[in-house]
Formats: C-alpha cells, structure tokens, sequence
C-alpha cells in the first residue's frame, strides 16, 4: 500500500494547468501513507506544501514533512525536509504563513508509544532565510 503527495498549478480562473496527473511532491514509497497535505504561500521562494507521513505496518509511526515550490513551476525545489520527526505519531499537521515568509506548523503529537498515547497539540515556527549581499562599484 502506497500514498504520494501530488501537485497541480491553477489558474487565476481555477483551469488546471501542466500535466493532468500533476508532479510528485512526496515520493512513492511501499508501505508509507502520505496523505493530509496542505499548501501555504512562502515568500519569496514559492509555495511550502506539508503532508503527513505514515507507515502503515506500525500505528506508532507517523511524521511531518515539507517540500518547496516556486512561484509557477510544475517541479519542486530540492528534496523534502522533516519538519517534525519526533519519536512516535506526529501527524493531523497544518501550516499558515504570512507574507514574511514566517510559518506556523500545527500538528498532533503523542508523547508515548501506542496505543497508550495522548496526543497534545505542537506548534512549531518555520522560517524563510533571507541572506543580502553588499555590493560595490569601483
């Protein structure tokens, strides 16, 4: 059994646009679920799209991760990222940004092992590195 996180670009009219299956975001991989993925604005490099990720032979498994992509590609940006890894299920993740690039990352977490979990809300801020040269003219 296997989930992969897919993307599509619209329009401004909402006609989808590039392939008609889109292009892969997570990567297939047997026995993971990778489901629950939600897509925020990430100024100024383009959109960060986060998903859930499980596997499916274990109910104690569950991690976040995030994948970048710019402003009117139909590819991402480098490989995904973990954004929360945690031992045990984190998972049922959401993200916000504002226009700064600053992001919230919500998500559930479990403290301990299966099934005497309790899962607390997390809260975790994902920021944008801006880096400005200098430059001179001689």
């Amino acid at each position: 059994m296997g989930y992969e996180v897919r993307a599509r670009r619209v329009s401004k009219d909402g006609i989808p646009l590039g392939s008609s299956g889109g292009f892969e975001i997570g990567q297939h991989i047997q026995d993971v679920i990778q489901i629950a993925s939600s897509v925020s604005v990430f100024d100024p490099w383009g959109y960060l799209i986060t998903w859930d990720y499980f596997v499916s032979t274990t109910a104690d498994q569950g991690d976040v991760f995030g994948r970048v992509v710019g402003f009117g590609d139909d590819f991402p940006m480098g490989n995904g990222f973990p954004l929360d890894i945690r031992s045990n299920f984190d998972g049922g993740s959401d993200m916000a940004c504002n226009s700064t690039g600053i992001c919230l990352l919500v998500d559930s977490h479990c403290s301990q092992s299966y099934p005497g979990c309790d899962s607390e809300i997390n809260g975790r801020l994902v920021y944008t590195q801006r880096n400005f040269l200098p430059l001179t003219i001689r």
